[in-house]
């Protein structure tokens, strides 16, 4: 069943919503009525539905007169049927139609919801992450010098001294050549790491190199580097990362969230 509908809204999704669930309302009628013309067993369970328990009763006691108009009568009902095949399977497919839209929709909306979560988590989680770009490592460097070397930059750089400081950080793989390896730090508090990121005006005009970010999510990521090409001919605005979300900043300073 999940192929089939499958396959119905791949075929249909370069038609207009209307068309669309037309054209999949007439190939569940079809799938429905196909059978019923094709399968006498099939048809005799629907004659067996159609037949009152006062006539079914009735049959139990019929003579052998009697059990050849039943039979006459039986193949009345599956020629009947399978006239009306099309019209069974328009009244059935309209039923399961709207049972499987509805359930869809519910469905389509709690994944929503559980996306929105998902996102949120993984936004929330980094929210105590910093990304550091532009300080020099060494060979066979360890996560513990490179701690130390991040300590010292936020000492002596921007006058910083945590109560809580780094729980852990190392570097990434840098994907330009010949340039050193990003950093990623995860913070106790998310209120130092807001200090740093609120202190990086103080390395402005130093040619020091080196700079920090949010830590993005991957979908985020995708969106401040599409912005930001699409804007890096715009000197009246700039993009800009702010709690794992992204803002355009315009000339007089309002953000709009992206």
């Amino acid at each position: 069943m999940t192929k089939k509908h499958t396959r119905s809204s791949r075929s249909s999704t370069e038609l207009s919503p209307m068309t669309a669930k037309k054209f999949m309302n007439d190939e569940l009628v079809l799938e429905i009525t196909q059978p019923i013309i094709e399968n006498p067993e099939l048809r005799q369970q629907l004659i067996s539905l159609f037949l009152s328990s006062t006539a079914a009763t009735t049959a139990n006691h019929m003579d052998d007169s009697s059990e050849e108009q039943k039979v006459k009568n039986d193949v009345d009902w599956s020629g009947l049927i399978v006239t009306k095949a099309g019209e069974i399977g328009t009244l059935l497919a309209s039923t399961v139609e709207n049972i499987f839209s509805e359930r869809i929709d519910n469905l389509e909306e709690r994944l929503d919801l559980v996306e929105n979560e998902l996102k949120g988590a993984r936004r929330y989680s980094r929210s105590f992450n910093i990304r550091i770009y532009g300080m020099g490592d060494t060979p066979k460097e360890t996560p513990l010098q490179t701690k130390a070397k991040v300590d010292n930059f936020f000492s002596t750089q921007f006058g910083l001294t945590f109560q809580h400081g780094i729980e852990f950080c190392h570097r990434l793989q840098s994907s330009i050549p010949n340039k050193p390896c990003p950093i990623i730090a995860r913070l106790y508090s998310r209120l130092e790491r807001q200090q740093i990121l609120s202190s990086l005006g103080k390395i402005k005009g130093k040619n020091l190199g080196i700079t920090a970010f949010d830590d993005l999510t991957v979908n985020s990521l995708a969106i401040f580097k599409r912005e930001r090409t699409r804007l890096k001919d715009d000197d009246t605005k700039r993009v800009i990362p702010r709690q794992g979300k992204i803002f355009i900043q315009n000339e007089d300073d309002r953000s709009v969230l992206k």
